[in-house]
């Protein structure tokens, strides 16, 4: 704390800059450093090596906690520190409302306490003062986002520096208004909040969705008008009139494991494909890498669309793809190719491996402990109900038709989470634009009252008579 501040000078979105700032202030608003309305502090990580330091009563706050309470106020803490900890370091025990910003490690995490607690080296702390509202400025630095890196340095890691923090300016407005404004934000950003909790929701409903889509199809529910319409009428079995019960080995005319090549780094040869380059049960070619490889083994692991392939082993174990348009490829070893017989359309096996009871039998025939894994021969014993081929191609239009809506519905969420989002920064720019609330003339302005504070300061650094007499009489 001791360096000396430094003389950049860095203008930030809105309300807050490394040095003074060139940015005009909204009308009633200044600009003040901040270490003039708000005392500075950083913190401390007592010793690992002393357990007695540790799991006391005073909450010490580390990114984690900063990461799960950014934007809001933190009242507790994973970890705690003993008055031992606070006694033998030098981390300190702060007040309630110190607005605390990670500086390091992850920067710009943003809480403010709502009790005493203490916190690692990785933060600067603000002790507000009575011109500056700890929420107010825990959302003046929310308002600079992303944007709060430049005010660090580091290209691998950024880092804000204590003398770039000593330089700290900020835009503030009168105290009232500050509240007024805190509270306006308050207001909105927990509608905005609860919008967002409820559309985060939503992609876990389109899944149960699409499970109960799945469900329905084969229990033969999707196609029941298609059956009626060729007088076929289900005759309350358990399979659907002109099913029948079989597994995924009697229906494939192939079921074979994976190659191991070398990679190439040249470009040349087939594509490898391996299990991670399948994400979401589709396939980027383009980042996926050639390898070397015999002509005759080439031909014997080639992909073709419409084959199947298995993750077989590790935590993504029974994940499958259908291998639609592919260039010129092979598949790795800790896979598996499935190729469809003409009893089956490639299509609808590749969404019965989606459904939920396929994943009951991977997960009941799971084999291996430490490297849980499905073989061929498992794979094989899976159990199918199986309709006739032209139903089939009925199944797969109604699967599909009904994908495609909930598809459509995912992209909407997912556009109106983005605008969600999209309108927090905006009313935090509003915000700090001087834009969101109505100023009342009757507010003392923010320099009338700057001004007082620096008055106060001087008046309270000079040395009383007594002091001066004594320093007299000791000359």
């Amino acid at each position: 704390m001791s360096r000396a501040e430094t003389d950049r000078q860095i203008n930030g979105r809105f309300a807050l800059s490394v040095g003074p700032s060139t940015l005009p202030a909204p009308a009633g608003w200044t600009w003040m450093k901040l270490t003039d309305v708000a005392r500075l502090e950083s913190g401390h990580t007592p010793s690992r090596q002393h357990p007695e330091y540790w799991d006391g009563d005073i909450p010490w706050i580390g990114i984690k906690d900063a990461r799960e309470h950014h934007g809001v106020v933190i009242f507790s803490t994973a970890q705690t520190v003993t008055q031992a900890g606070i006694d033998n370091s030098a981390a300190r025990v702060l007040p309630e409302g110190t607005v605390c910003l990670s500086r390091t490690a992850s920067v710009g995490y943003v809480t403010v306490m709502g009790r005493p607690m203490a916190t690692s080296q990785d933060f600067v702390n603000w002790v507000c003062s009575d011109a500056l509202d700890p929420r107010f400025l825990q959302f003046l630095i929310l308002a600079e986002g992303e944007g709060i890196l430049r005010f660090g340095k580091g290209s691998t890691h950024t880092t804000i520096y204590f003398p770039e923090v000593m330089a700290f300016h900020v835009c503030i407005p009168p105290v009232n208004e500050q509240r007024r404004i805190v509270a306006k934000l308050e207001a909105l950003l927990a509608r905005s909040r609860r919008a967002k909790e409820a559309l985060d929701a939503i992609p876990a409903l389109l899944e149960q969705f699409r499970q109960s889509v799945l469900a329905a199809a084969f229990r033969g529910d999707l196609t029941a008008k298609w059956r009626e319409q060729r007088g076929l009428r289900d005759e309350g079995g358990d399979l659907p009139t002109g099913w029948r019960a079989t597994t995924v080995g009697a229906v494939s005319r192939e079921i074979q494991y994976g190659y191991t090549a070398k990679a190439r780094s040249d470009g040349q040869g087939p594509r490898m494909l391996r299990i991670t380059d399948i994400q979401d049960r589709q396939v980027n070619w383009a980042t996926v890498p050639t390898c070397e490889i015999a002509p005759s083994e080439e031909q014997k692991y080639a992909l073709s669309p419409g084959d199947i392939v298995f993750s077989r082993t590790g935590a993504t174990t029974g994940k499958s793809c259908l291998i639609q348009d592919c260039p010129r490829a092979v598949f790795a070893s800790y896979l598996i190719r499935l190729r469809a017989g003409e009893e089956v359309v490639p299509r609808l096996l590749s969404q019965y491996f989606q459904t939920a009871r396929y994943w009951e039998q991977i997960t009941e025939n799971l084999a291996g402990n430490a490297q849980p894994g499905c073989n061929a021969s498992k794979l094989a014993a899976l159990s199918l109900p199986l309709p006739p081929v032209e139903e089939q191609d009925e199944m797969v239009r109604a699967i599909e038709e009904r994908f495609t809506a909930i598809d459509r519905l995912h992209a909407v969420v997912e556009e109106a989470r983005g605008s969600a989002s999209a309108i927090d920064s905006a009313l935090l720019a509003k915000a700090f634009r001087g834009e969101l609330v109505e100023q009342d003339p009757n507010d003392e302005p923010a320099s009338v009252l700057l001004e007082r504070i620096r008055r106060e300061r001087m008046e309270g650094d000079k040395p009383t008579r007594s002091r001066r007499n004594k320093s007299a009489a000791a000359g």
